[in-house]
């Protein structure tokens, strides 16, 4: 094999290496592209759900969760219903923790609902 078809050969290498380099590049940026929308598009969903709940009562985030605390529960099986409408109200959140009664926090003789839902694994 001549110098010039090592050169050629050698040239087709890192041609073909630059090809795939660039190709990657750009893969990579619209991976970051992607991932750029589904962020916003989680907030604002998250967003959508905390508005949703407040009309039940408090709601507020802790760390991965969202919390609904309805401070005096008219009637147990309302209860149950606001906390079913609240799976309904936040497609893509599962229940992690429900609390229904008078040992539920506070003086102990109104009944208090706590829900905690986090996102769906």
């Amino acid at each position: 094999m001549d110098n010039a078809s090592r050169r050629l050969g050698i040239a087709v290498w890192i041609g073909a290496g630059l090809v795939f380099a660039l190709v990657g590049a750009g893969l990579l940026l619209s991976a970051f592209h992607i991932s750029g929308q589904t962020l916003s598009e989680n907030a604002a969903a998250e967003a959508l759900c905390l508005q949703r709940l407040r009309t039940l009562g408090t709601a507020e985030r802790i760390r991965e969760r969202l919390r609904l605390v309805i401070p005096k529960v008219a009637t147990p099986r309302t209860g149950i219903e606001d906390a079913s409408a609240i799976t309904a109200a936040c497609p893509g959140w599962a229940l992690a923790y429900f609390c229904m009664g008078t040992a539920c926090g506070g003086d102990g003789s109104t009944v208090k609902m706590i829900v905690e839902i986090a996102p769906a694994r």
